[in-house]
Protein backbone atom coordinates (compact mmCIF):
# COMPACT_ATOMS: atom_id res chain seq x y z
CA UNK A 1 0.00 0.00 0.00
CA UNK A 2 1.53 3.76 -1.08
CA UNK A 3 2.19 5.66 2.49
CA UNK A 4 0.04 8.13 1.46
CA UNK A 5 -2.79 6.02 1.00
CA UNK A 6 -2.48 4.52 4.68
CA UNK A 7 -4.92 5.66 7.44
CA UNK A 8 -4.49 3.45 10.25
CA UNK A 9 -1.47 1.25 10.72
CA UNK A 10 -2.21 -2.17 12.58
CA UNK A 11 -0.24 -4.03 14.45
CA UNK A 12 -0.40 -7.29 15.25
CA UNK A 13 2.36 -9.08 17.48
CA UNK A 14 2.22 -13.14 17.41
CA UNK A 15 1.46 -15.58 14.91
CA UNK A 16 -1.14 -17.47 17.33
CA UNK A 17 -4.44 -18.93 15.86
CA UNK A 18 -6.06 -15.60 16.68
CA UNK A 19 -4.42 -13.48 14.33
CA UNK A 20 -3.89 -15.97 11.49
CA UNK A 21 -7.41 -16.35 11.16
CA UNK A 22 -7.95 -12.44 11.35
CA UNK A 23 -5.29 -12.14 8.18
CA UNK A 24 -7.10 -15.13 6.57
CA UNK A 25 -10.60 -13.20 6.80
CA UNK A 26 -8.47 -9.57 6.07
CA UNK A 27 -6.91 -11.35 2.97
CA UNK A 28 -10.48 -11.99 1.79
CA UNK A 29 -12.69 -8.26 2.71
CA UNK A 30 -9.20 -6.31 2.77
CA UNK A 31 -9.81 -3.11 4.07
CA UNK A 32 -9.31 0.24 2.06
CA UNK A 33 -6.80 2.65 4.14
CA UNK A 34 -4.90 -0.56 6.35
CA UNK A 35 -1.42 -1.40 6.62
CA UNK A 36 -1.62 -4.21 8.22
CA UNK A 37 1.79 -5.80 9.69
CA UNK A 38 2.13 -9.32 11.48
CA UNK A 39 5.39 -9.43 13.58
CA UNK A 40 6.60 -12.75 14.69
CA UNK A 41 9.94 -14.40 15.79
CA UNK A 42 9.11 -17.48 13.74
CA UNK A 43 8.12 -17.27 10.22
CA UNK A 44 6.30 -20.51 11.03
CA UNK A 45 3.57 -20.80 13.47
CA UNK A 46 2.70 -24.18 14.82
CA UNK A 47 -0.93 -25.70 14.83
CA UNK A 48 -1.29 -27.49 18.57
CA UNK A 49 -4.06 -29.45 18.23
CA UNK A 50 -1.93 -31.35 15.70
CA UNK A 51 1.53 -31.41 18.32
CA UNK A 52 0.96 -35.38 19.50
CA UNK A 53 0.29 -36.53 15.81
CA UNK A 54 3.53 -34.82 15.51
CA UNK A 55 5.39 -36.63 17.99
CA UNK A 56 3.73 -39.67 17.40
CA UNK A 57 5.04 -39.45 13.74
CA UNK A 58 1.79 -39.11 12.02
CA UNK A 59 2.49 -36.11 10.35
CA UNK A 60 5.66 -34.23 9.63
CA UNK A 61 6.71 -30.53 10.55
CA UNK A 62 5.58 -28.92 7.84
CA UNK A 63 2.31 -30.11 7.83
CA UNK A 64 1.76 -28.84 11.18
CA UNK A 65 2.97 -25.44 10.84
CA UNK A 66 1.44 -22.43 8.91
CA UNK A 67 3.41 -20.88 6.76
CA UNK A 68 3.10 -16.96 8.09
CA UNK A 69 5.25 -15.38 5.20
CA UNK A 70 3.24 -16.82 2.64
CA UNK A 71 0.02 -15.40 4.37
CA UNK A 72 0.65 -12.51 4.77
CA UNK A 73 1.56 -12.10 1.02
CA UNK A 74 -1.88 -13.36 0.34
CA UNK A 75 -3.75 -10.86 2.69
CA UNK A 76 -1.03 -7.75 1.55
CA UNK A 77 0.17 -7.33 5.01
CA UNK A 78 4.24 -7.18 6.11
CA UNK A 79 5.51 -9.98 7.88
CA UNK A 80 8.75 -8.79 10.32
CA UNK A 81 10.80 -11.20 11.95
CA UNK A 82 10.91 -9.47 15.36
CA UNK A 83 10.16 -9.83 18.93
CA UNK A 84 8.17 -7.23 21.27
CA UNK A 85 10.25 -6.47 24.62
CA UNK A 86 8.37 -3.60 25.96
CA UNK A 87 4.74 -2.08 25.31
CA UNK A 88 4.18 1.38 25.89
CA UNK A 89 0.28 2.38 25.50
CA UNK A 90 0.70 5.91 26.42
CA UNK A 91 2.38 6.41 22.97
CA UNK A 92 1.51 3.91 20.70
CA UNK A 93 4.54 1.94 20.50
CA UNK A 94 6.02 -1.45 20.94
CA UNK A 95 9.78 -1.77 21.55
CA UNK A 96 11.33 -4.57 19.63
CA UNK A 97 14.11 -6.51 20.40
CA UNK A 98 15.93 -5.96 16.81
CA UNK A 99 14.26 -3.09 15.30
CA UNK A 100 13.91 -0.59 18.05
CA UNK A 101 10.40 1.20 18.46
CA UNK A 102 7.29 0.29 16.40
CA UNK A 103 4.13 2.79 15.79
CA UNK A 104 0.64 1.42 15.81
CA UNK A 105 -2.64 2.76 15.59
CA UNK A 106 -4.43 -0.43 17.02
CA UNK A 107 -2.66 -3.86 18.06
CA UNK A 108 -3.67 -7.03 19.13
CA UNK A 109 -1.64 -9.43 21.34
CA UNK A 110 -1.83 -13.21 20.38
CA UNK A 111 1.53 -14.35 21.54
CA UNK A 112 0.43 -17.95 23.13
CA UNK A 113 1.35 -19.61 26.56
CA UNK A 114 4.07 -21.47 27.97
CA UNK A 115 3.45 -24.12 30.99
CA UNK A 116 4.02 -22.99 34.17
CA UNK A 117 7.57 -23.53 35.84
CA UNK A 118 8.66 -21.17 38.16
CA UNK A 119 6.26 -22.61 41.18
CA UNK A 120 8.58 -25.69 41.01
CA UNK A 121 11.76 -25.82 41.98
CA UNK A 122 14.44 -26.93 39.18
CA UNK A 123 11.50 -27.47 36.38
CA UNK A 124 12.68 -24.57 34.22
CA UNK A 125 16.34 -26.24 34.54
CA UNK A 126 15.53 -30.35 33.96
CA UNK A 127 12.42 -30.55 32.35
CA UNK A 128 11.53 -29.33 28.64
CA UNK A 129 8.46 -27.35 28.84
CA UNK A 130 5.45 -28.78 25.99
CA UNK A 131 5.86 -24.80 24.39
CA UNK A 132 7.13 -23.05 22.18
CA UNK A 133 6.16 -25.96 19.93
CA UNK A 134 9.45 -24.82 18.19
CA UNK A 135 11.86 -25.97 21.30
CA UNK A 136 10.19 -28.83 22.08
CA UNK A 137 10.65 -30.62 18.70
CA UNK A 138 14.44 -29.68 18.68
CA UNK A 139 14.87 -31.73 22.13
CA UNK A 140 12.49 -34.43 20.38
CA UNK A 141 14.52 -34.76 17.57
CA UNK A 142 17.38 -35.29 18.99
CA UNK A 143 15.85 -37.66 22.05
CA UNK A 144 14.34 -40.13 18.89
CA UNK A 145 17.95 -39.80 16.83
CA UNK A 146 19.01 -42.61 19.71
CA UNK A 147 15.58 -43.90 20.47
CA UNK A 148 15.92 -44.66 24.47
CA UNK A 149 16.21 -48.04 25.43
CA UNK A 150 13.85 -50.10 27.64
CA UNK A 151 15.47 -49.12 30.77
CA UNK A 152 14.96 -45.34 30.52
CA UNK A 153 12.11 -43.26 31.62
CA UNK A 154 10.05 -40.57 30.22
CA UNK A 155 7.76 -39.07 32.29
CA UNK A 156 5.16 -36.41 31.66
CA UNK A 157 4.06 -33.93 34.25
CA UNK A 158 0.30 -33.04 33.38
CA UNK A 159 -3.03 -34.56 33.75
CA UNK A 160 -5.10 -32.16 31.38
CA UNK A 161 -6.09 -33.40 28.28
CA UNK A 162 -3.13 -32.04 26.57
CA UNK A 163 -0.79 -34.46 28.58
CA UNK A 164 -3.03 -37.89 27.92
CA UNK A 165 -2.71 -37.04 24.07
CA UNK A 166 1.38 -36.49 24.53
CA UNK A 167 1.59 -39.59 26.23
CA UNK A 168 -0.07 -41.90 24.60
CA UNK A 169 1.61 -40.23 21.52
CA UNK A 170 4.95 -41.10 22.75
CA UNK A 171 3.69 -44.89 23.33
CA UNK A 172 2.61 -44.81 19.33
CA UNK A 173 5.76 -43.51 18.60
CA UNK A 174 7.90 -45.94 19.88
CA UNK A 175 5.46 -49.13 20.21
CA UNK A 176 6.67 -52.48 21.42
CA UNK A 177 10.45 -50.78 22.05
CA UNK A 178 8.64 -47.95 24.15
CA UNK A 179 10.61 -46.93 27.02
CA UNK A 180 9.32 -46.81 30.58
CA UNK A 181 6.42 -44.24 30.11
CA UNK A 182 4.99 -42.53 33.14
CA UNK A 183 2.14 -39.73 34.15
CA UNK A 184 1.84 -37.78 36.67
CA UNK A 185 -1.23 -35.86 37.96
CA UNK A 186 -1.57 -33.66 40.97
CA UNK A 187 -5.32 -34.13 40.98
CA UNK A 188 -7.07 -37.06 42.43
CA UNK A 189 -7.90 -38.85 38.77
CA UNK A 190 -6.99 -37.60 35.35
CA UNK A 191 -8.67 -35.37 33.17
CA UNK A 192 -9.92 -33.21 36.39
CA UNK A 193 -13.26 -31.53 35.81
CA UNK A 194 -14.29 -34.44 32.95
CA UNK A 195 -17.08 -36.92 33.76
CA UNK A 196 -15.80 -39.82 35.71
CA UNK A 197 -16.84 -41.79 32.87
CA UNK A 198 -14.45 -39.96 30.07
CA UNK A 199 -11.51 -40.30 33.07
CA UNK A 200 -12.02 -44.08 33.44
CA UNK A 201 -12.45 -44.79 29.96
CA UNK A 202 -9.03 -42.70 29.24
CA UNK A 203 -7.21 -44.41 32.59
CA UNK A 204 -8.31 -47.89 30.66
CA UNK A 205 -6.63 -46.25 27.49
CA UNK A 206 -3.69 -44.96 29.29
CA UNK A 207 -3.54 -49.01 30.83
CA UNK A 208 -3.48 -50.58 27.48
CA UNK A 209 -0.18 -48.28 26.24
CA UNK A 210 1.60 -49.61 29.48
CA UNK A 211 1.45 -45.85 30.82
CA UNK A 212 2.26 -45.68 34.34
CA UNK A 213 -0.53 -43.31 36.32
CA UNK A 214 0.21 -41.35 39.29
CA UNK A 215 -2.61 -38.86 40.61
CA UNK A 216 -3.12 -37.08 43.93
CA UNK A 217 0.68 -36.40 44.43
CA UNK A 218 2.32 -32.88 43.19
CA UNK A 219 5.74 -32.30 41.97
CA UNK A 220 7.81 -30.20 44.51
CA UNK A 221 11.15 -30.44 43.49
CA UNK A 222 13.25 -31.51 39.80
CA UNK A 223 16.59 -32.64 39.97
CA UNK A 224 19.00 -33.33 37.03
CA UNK A 225 17.83 -37.06 36.85
CA UNK A 226 14.88 -37.40 39.50
CA UNK A 227 11.76 -35.15 40.97
CA UNK A 228 10.27 -35.22 44.19
CA UNK A 229 6.59 -34.86 44.86
CA UNK A 230 5.35 -33.71 47.68
CA UNK A 231 4.35 -37.04 49.31
CA UNK A 232 8.37 -37.41 49.20
CA UNK A 233 8.16 -40.21 46.76
CA UNK A 234 11.28 -39.93 44.78
CA UNK A 235 10.92 -40.65 40.51
CA UNK A 236 13.58 -41.13 38.09
CA UNK A 237 13.56 -40.26 34.52
CA UNK A 238 15.68 -39.95 31.20
CA UNK A 239 13.51 -36.91 29.77
CA UNK A 240 10.72 -35.28 31.54
CA UNK A 241 8.42 -33.35 29.54
CA UNK A 242 6.46 -30.24 31.09
CA UNK A 243 2.33 -29.84 30.67
CA UNK A 244 0.81 -27.91 33.08
CA UNK A 245 -1.36 -25.18 33.34
CA UNK A 246 -0.46 -22.44 31.30
CA UNK A 247 1.32 -19.13 32.25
Amino acid sequence: MHPSLIERDVLLVGGGHAHVLALKQLAMRPQAGVRLTLLSPDPLTPYSGMLPGLLAGHYTFEETHIDLVRLCAWANARFLTDQVVAFHPQRNTVLCEKRGELEYDLVSFDIGSQPEMDSVAGARQHAIPVKPVSSLWERWQAITSSPPGAGDAIAVVGGGAGSVELVLAIANRFGDRQPTLSLHCSAPTVLPGYPRSVSRRVEAALASANVQVFCGDRVARVDANSFTTAAGTQHSFATLLWCTGAA
